[in-house]
């Protein structure tokens, strides 16, 4: 369905105790050792956008549009595992402006990093929440999301049957590889979270 650009959690996330005990980067393929060297070596090159020349930043941007459009791809899913940092924003900033046919699906927790992202019509933002959110957290994701004209959405973590905040656009089963939790049907749930679904079928139809 698309390439992810996965990072080291440790150095990027800020999780909620809800997030920490759920974390599926932490178990799974995608915990194994040359993944997690791979998402430290993505995350230290990240931060070190930070302070680089415009041009450094362009040419990062282009080897990764290059990278995805290689591999036969349009999309991009930024935060497989991590969560942003000021260099990712740098980055998809300059790949949604410099690389048009690139869909940027990008998931985070950090409010105050999301709000830098520049909204383009190729540019998805997907912020997270769960029942340890706190209110301040709560309030400045729906702010956002409010300001996002339609593409930035708010996602929740559901690991019981408990009710879910109205203003949520999607809700996402506790899942870690094909072991994902049965819980009453929502309309809002993520179809590769549900019991029972095929992952690649149900990305393809979101």
């Amino acid at each position: 369905v698309g390439v992810s650009l996965n990072v080291a959690i440790v150095g990027s996330c800020t999780p909620t105790r809800q997030c920490r005990e759920s974390c599926y980067a932490l178990r799974g393929m995608i915990a194994w050792t040359n993944a997690v060297r791979v998402q430290a070596r993505n995350l230290l090159r990240l931060q070190q956008l930070v302070h680089a020349s415009i041009d450094v930043v362009r040419d990062e941007a282009a080897w990764v549009a290059g990278e995805v459009r290689r591999r036969g791809f349009d999309v991009l899913r930024v935060n497989g595992s991590g969560d942003l940092v000021p260099g990712t924003v740098r980055l998809v900033n300059e790949l949604s402006r410099r690389h048009r046919w690139l869909q940027l699906w990008i998931a985070t927790r950090k409010p105050a990093l999301a709000a830098r992202i520049i909204r383009r019509p190729n540019v998805a933002v997907m912020l997270s929440a769960d029942r340890t959110t706190t209110a301040a957290s709560w309030s400045a994701l729906l702010n956002l999301r409010r300001r996002g004209r339609g593409r930035v959405f708010l996602s929740y973590l559901r690991v019981s049957p408990e009710s879910v905040p109205g203003p949520v656009d999607l809700i996402i089963n506790e899942h870690v590889g094909h072991v994902k939790r049965d819980l009453p049907a929502d309309p809002r749930t993520c179809p590769k979270t549900l019991v029972g679904a095929m992952s690649k079928a149900a990305c393809l139809t979101c």
